[in-house]
């Protein structure tokens, strides 16, 4: 059955909890499959050396034990993700990641695992570009920069809206002002610290905070 957990800022113990219900495995036995590429636009940043430590010990403090780097600009590494239970897709900047995953074919291949009964996690960048549409990327005060030029702005397609993470009251203007401008265009927003779990066309959240959606029935 297809699996995603699309969070906002990663796995909380809450949100590892369903994972590994939904895995039927314990944590150690899982093995899971890093892609980290979205932060590559600024990894000379002392920041984003610090998301990355932060993000292996998040692994750490859940329980998995077993993580495989895998680098979307080296084609061999593709195949990694064959072996892995899960593959984690984690957060920085959006409009590379998803360009970099049309080039590297990534895009097919997450299908192919997808079917296969592989969970895919995304942490912002990595839960937006699931979605129908990148665009909630370029709103409000904190929008990726599209330096990559990129003109086709479709997501993968694998839940039927856009994602907006990160979400906080301030900046609910600012998406209430795009939402007016892509009428019938269904955005479901999550606080960190949330998930949008997937499980085959079934769609619910858990942790804590509040779900925020436009032109979508199915958090009401």
């Amino acid at each position: 059955m297809r699996t995603l957990i699309l969070t906002s800022d990663g796995l909380s113990p809450e949100i590892a909890k369903e994972l590994f219900s939904l895995l039927g495995k314990k944590p150690e036995e899982v093995k899971l499959g890093f892609v980290a590429n979205a932060i590559d636009p600024d990894i000379q940043k002392p920041e984003s050396a610090v998301y990355l430590l932060q993000e292996r010990a998040s692994f750490e403090v859940i329980g998995i034990q077993d993580v495989i780097d895998v680098d979307l600009r080296i084609k061999e590494d593709l195949a990694k993700l064959d072996d892995c239970d899960v593959v984690y897709v984690g957060g920085g900047n959006t409009f590379y990641l998803l360009k970099l995953m049309r080039d590297s074919g990534f895009d097919k291949k997450i299908k192919e695992l997808l079917s296969n009964d592989k969970m895919y996690v995304g942490v912002s960048a990595g839960s937006i570009v699931m979605g129908t549409s990148i665009e909630t990327a370029g709103v409000g005060p904190a929008a990726d920069a599209n330096d990559v030029k990129l003109e086709d702005p479709r997501g993968l397609r694998h839940v039927p809206f856009m994602v907006a993470p990160h979400l906080t009251a301030a900046e609910k203007i600012y998406y209430d002002q795009f939402a007016r401008t892509r009428q019938l265009r269904p955005i479901v927003g999550i606080e960190d610290g949330m998930a949008i779990i997937c499980e085959g066309d079934r769609y619910r959240i858990v942790g804590p905070g509040k779900v925020l959606t436009w032109h979508s029935k199915l958090f009401r």
